[in-house]
């Protein structure tokens, strides 16, 4: 993994010297002659004005003593970086102006330096999720989408990074495309956890003519464990908040016909609305049993429309027989309740239906149905 920041490490040179004098004291104070250390010397490896390929290396050194300090700043004068760049790296197609102090015996220097780098073919940028600030549940996986297709896997993979407030075990990347790479543990999320994603892609070259252009940081935290348990030998479900069963609910799961049944598996909460529109139509249904209506208190598990929500109308059903279309139905109390206990990356673990949940492209969930070996093995970095 890189460290933080975008320039290479900065090579410095130390000339020190150091006497002594041993003997008898004296009554007249000996005297001192003058220091003779020059003050430090720190050159850069370019010139002024230089202009430099995308993800060029710019380094600065010292004689006489060691850099103690270097920061970058952009043409709008936005700090991009303080004591160095890790990575060696400037972005692309910029006016950047580097700033570097040295320390020795003879004093302190500093010196500035700008530079031009040329414009890249192709601008690599990233969007990380979850967003800095959020609180998510413990099931929800951290995603990096791309803008440009990734060719260098293992270099850009290397330049992302994941630290927690808690032990999180064995974790890995995953690269599901050449534009999205997710990132999860091999068990949830532990509760009330602090998550920090960087991706230092500033002037990384992620391919023949693709460079980085600028880093992302993303900080959230994982709140506390809620697990929903969905039996459809039983019709049940159990909520279980920090491992402690706090609420039974009664339950109807799609009908065993075709792409109505619900799938099995692990899912989680992708978005908790107050109402949303549900239209028949989007399942296969038209003519005299169509609908369209809003349905309350809706959590989504799927991009294919399979929610837990309300329905007032199955009631009679929920406990004992499936009639829904794909969906959970609850009472409305149970639906109400939920909505105001629930978050984003909630789990939802359903068994007991005969039909899977799919490892992409169908939710944020389908992650951890894939085997753990099977998932290591997407990552670019063995």
């Amino acid at each position: 993994m890189r460290q933080t920041g975008a320039l290479a490490g900065l090579v410095a040179c130390a000339v020190l010297t150091a006497c002594g004098t041993s003997g008898h004291s004296s009554a007249a104070a000996p005297s001192v002659a003058p220091s003779t250390t020059p003050a430090p010397q720190l050159t850069w490896s370019v010139a002024e004005d230089a202009q430099l390929a995308p993800g060029a290396v710019v380094k600065a050194s010292a004689t006489s003593g060691k850099v103690t300090a270097l920061l970058v700043k952009d043409q709008s004068g936005s700090l991009l970086a303080t004591n160095g760049f890790a990575s060696g790296t400037l972005p692309p197609g910029g006016t950047f102006t580097l700033a570097a102090a040295a320390s020795g015996p003879g004093g302190t220097v500093k010196s500035t330096v700008t530079v031009h780098t040329l414009p890249a073919e192709h601008v690599l940028h990233a969007a990380v999720s979850p967003s800095a600030g959020e609180t998510m549940g413990i099931g929800q996986p951290i995603t990096v989408n791309f803008d440009t297709p990734v060719t260098n896997r293992a270099a850009v993979q290397g330049a992302l990074s994941v630290t927690s407030s808690h032990p999180i075990g064995p974790a890995a990347w995953h690269w599901f495309s050449s534009t999205q790479v997710e990132y999860r543990p091999q068990a949830y999320w532990p509760a009330n956890t602090t998550v920090t994603v960087r991706a230092d892609l500033a002037g990384l070259q992620a391919g023949p003519t693709t460079f980085g252009a600028s880093d992302s940081t993303s900080a959230f935290t994982i709140g506390r464990s809620q697990v929903l348990k969905i039996s459809d030998a039983t019709h049940e479900m159990g909520v279980y908040t920090n491992g402690v069963l706090v609420r039974t609910i009664p339950v109807s799961l799609g009908q065993h016909i075709g792409t109505w049944v619900t799938r099995s598996g692990v899912k989680t909460i992708m978005s908790i609305e107050r109402t949303v529109e549900m239209n028949s139509a989007t399942v296969g249904i038209t003519g005299s049993g169509s609908y369209d209506e809003l349905v309350p208190y809706a959590m989504r598990m799927t991009w294919s429309g399979e929610y837990i929500h309300g329905a007032p109308w199955s009631e009679w059903a929920q406990g004992s027989t499936d009639v829904s279309h794909g969906c959970v139905n609850i009472s409305l109390a149970n639906a109400e309740w939920l909505y105001g206990n629930s978050m984003v990356g909630d789990v939802v673990e359903t068994t007991g239906t005969g039909r899977p949940m799919e490892w992409q492209g169908n939710g944020t969930g389908g992650v951890w149905n894939m085997p753990w070996s099977t998932w290591q093995a997407g990552s670019a970095i063995a």
